[in-house]
Formats: structure tokens, C-alpha cells, sequence
């Protein structure tokens, strides 16, 4: 059996786990599935495979920004300028910010993306992500590397994915 918590084998009967010291004695088939849930909340957004970042600078046109969501079937697009993350541009953004008789080719997509987007980095918790994506209602954020520099992008959809896999659902 595996520990709830810590995810390493212990021997059934076992009262205390000998890797990380929890009890054992209530841990049955669905405090198993609870431990799992908690260790992969908790856990770090490292752990969770990230998408592939669409990037455009900030001179792009919304159309390019449109078509390149389009042909990727992502909600997002992060803009980047100079190496740095200047903004997202999401379907949110295309639907609340972009007035319908706008010419999209014309419309520069800094003229309606999101600037300094809220972003997270490898050492963030699921938790964290989480919260902060339901309190400010994205369903999209950057994820940036040690220095700053966005590395990926993650998706309620792929945060949800990876809970499921991670608890055996």
C-alpha cells in the first residue's frame, strides 16, 4: 500500500508511516484518494506538464493573434517583447475589449491584451495557482523560470487534467 500523504509503500498493518511520520490507522480506499488529492494540491506547479507558450510581440495585429489560438486550439496567446513578458491576449480579451466592427488586421493586439498578467512560477503550489485563477477569474496564466522569463503557460483545464491523473480519477 501506498501512504496517502507521502505517496511511499508501507507494509499493511503498518500504524505510522516510517517516510513522513503520519498515522496510518484511519487510511482506507478513499483516505488514499484524499491524501493523493492533497499531496498533488499542495504539490508544485513543477510537477504539472505545461503547455507549450504561444508567444507574439506586442506589435502583432489581434488577427494574427486570433488565427495563431485558431490553428493551435489554445485560449491565449502571451506577448512578449524584448525577451519579457509584456501581456496576454486571450479569448476573454478578444470578446470584452475588441469592438465588433474593428478591422483585426489593423487593431495591434497591445491595444487590447491583458498587461502584466498575473503569472506563477515553478516553485508555486497548485493551491496558489488555484486560488488566484478562481479569485481573479483567469483561465489562463504564464509560468515563468527562475529568471523571470516565461517558460509555459497553464490552463485551468490542464491544472484540472493533472489533479485527475494524480488522484486516479
Amino acid at each position: 500500500m501506498e501512504c496517502p500523504f507521502c505517496d511511499v509503500e508501507y507494509l499493511e498493518g503498518a500504524e505510522i508511516c516510517d517516510s513522513c511520520g503520519q498515522d496510518l490507522t484511519a487510511v482506507g480506499e478513499t483516505s488514499t484518494r484524499q491524501g493523493r488529492l492533497a499531496s498533488t494540491v499542495f504539490g508544485y506547479l513543477a510537477d504539472v506538464p505545461q503547455n507549450e507558450p504561444l508567444v507574439l510581440d506586442s506589435k502583432a495585429s489581434v488577427a494574427d493573434a486570433v488565427a495563431l489560438m485558431r490553428e493551435r486550439r489554445h485560449g491565449s496567446v502571451q506577448i512578449v517583447d524584448d525577451g519579457e513578458l509584456v501581456g496576454i491576449f486571450t479569448e476573454s480579451d478578444l470578446l470584452r475589449r475588441v469592438d465588433p466592427s474593428t478591422d483585426l488586421e489593423e487593431a495591434a493586439v497591445a491595444d487590447v491584451m491583458t498587461s502584466e498578467p498575473e503569472s506563477y512560477t515553478a516553485k508555486d503550489t497548485l493551491a496558489h495557482a488555484i486560488n488566484g485563477m478562481a479569485m481573479r477569474g483567469y483561465r489562463h496564466v504564464p509560468i515563468r523560470d527562475e529568471d523571470g522569463h516565461l517558460s509555459g503557460f497553464l490552463s485551468v483545464r490542464s491544472l484540472l487534467a493533472h489533479i485527475c491523473d494524480q488522484v486516479g480519477l
